[in-house]
């Protein structure tokens, strides 16, 4: 399987670099030809050579943050497993996660009072 599944979060934090470098190159590259291509187009040019990277910038935090906030869950559930794994060594299930159901048919975990 592919080696990138494993990390997924890095993963996507170095393919966003990659990609927000891309972007913003590019809009540097259109905002030129556009600039250039006419007379009129020479404000059009400035725009995107402006608001393009402005855009792939915060395209690339908010994709960066994605990717951080997956390893952080990954971090936390790892954690988790194992205040799990030591509290409840063999496994079964913990009492506060059965549901049982009262007389009128309504549905409440175990430690809530009805």
């Amino acid at each position: 399987m592919f080696k990138g599944f494993k990390n997924i979060g890095e993963t996507i934090k170095k393919f966003t670099s990659i990609i927000t470098a891309i972007e913003m190159f590019g809009s540097l590259i259109v905002g030129v030809v556009v600039m250039f291509s006419s007379d009129d187009g020479i404000l059009l040019g400035l725009l995107i050579i402006v608001i393009g990277p402005l855009v792939s910038y915060v395209n690339g935090l908010v994709m960066t943050g994605f990717g951080e906030l997956i390893n952080r869950i990954i971090s936390i559930d790892k954690k988790v497993s194992e205040i799990l794994n030591k509290s409840n060594p063999n496994n079964s299930t913990p009492d506060f996660c059965y549901v049982k159901t009262t007389p009128d048919n309504n549905k409440t975990f175990n430690n809530e009072e009805k």
